[in-house]
């Protein structure tokens, strides 16, 4: 997988969810979009088909003007 398009999706798909004329922290949800795609893409043992699978990574976020690059992310899952 090539990470850098995947982080690239991220970003495009970021901006237009919140569109580019509306007041939001851009700069924290587009400069994350790297270490996101790099843990759920390459580095995290996640599993979609197994949520309830007790062995599988966890990725908490506390930043939360950034928790949209997760959710992007998580919505980009193959």
């Amino acid at each position: 997988m090539n990470l850098t398009a995947k982080a690239w999706e991220i970003r495009s798909l970021i901006l237009e969810m919140f569109g580019m004329g509306k007041a939001h922290h851009f700069g924290g949800l587009l400069s994350c979009a790297e270490l996101v795609t790099c843990l759920y893409f390459y580095k995290m043992e996640y599993y979609k088909e197994l949520l309830n699978f007790s062995e599988r990574d966890r990725f908490i976020m506390s930043e939360g003007d950034s928790v949209p690059t997760q959710y992007v992310a998580l919505h980009c899952w193959e």
